[in-house]
C-alpha cells in the first residue's frame, strides 16, 4: 500500500456522455465484445468528495480500481454501485516514488489524497 497517494482525476462532461449513451453496439459488434478490461477490476472503494469550488457539497464516489503496478493503479468512478450509475470520473493513482519523478508541470495536475484515503470515511462497501 501506498504511504501517499497522488490522483489526477477526468470528469466526463455532459456532451460526451450523452454522445456514448446513444451509441449502440450491433448484434455482430456485441457478439464480438469482451470485458477483459473490466474483469481486471480488483478493488471497491466507496467515499465521498467535495466539490473543488464549494467544499460543502459533498458527493458520493464509488472507485472500481485496477491494480497495474504496485506504485500505480487506475479507477473507474461512479455516483453509486447501482446497475444504472453514472461514470462520474477516471482517477490515476500513483505511488510518492512516481509523483516525486514527474515533470513540475505535469505535477500541477495531481493532488494528494492521503488525507481520505486513511480517512474511516474511505471504506470498501458494507463493511
Amino acid at each position: 500500500m501506498f504511504n501517499s497517494y497522488f490522483f489526477q482525476s477526468f470528469v466526463m462532461s455532459t456532451e460526451t456522455e450523452r454522445v456514448y449513451r446513444y451509441m449502440v453496439p450491433s448484434a455482430a459488434e456485441a457478439a464480438m465484445m469482451t470485458f477483459t478490461p473490466i474483469n481486471n477490476i480488483q478493488q471497491h472503494l466507496s467515499a465521498f468528495h467535495v466539490y473543488a469550488h464549494d467544499h460543502t457539497r459533498p458527493v458520493e464516489s464509488h472507485h472500481f480500481c485496477s491494480h497495474r503496478s504496485k506504485d500505480f493503479h487506475q479507477c473507474v468512478i461512479y455516483d453509486s454501485d447501482a446497475s444504472d450509475a453514472r461514470l462520474i470520473g477516471i482517477e490515476y493513482i500513483v505511488s510518492e516514488q512516481i509523483f516525486k519523478s514527474l515533470p513540475e508541470e505535469e505535477k500541477r495536475y495531481w493532488h494528494s489524497h492521503k488525507h481520505e484515503v486513511c480517512h474511516p470515511a474511505s471504506i470498501p462497501p458494507f463493511i
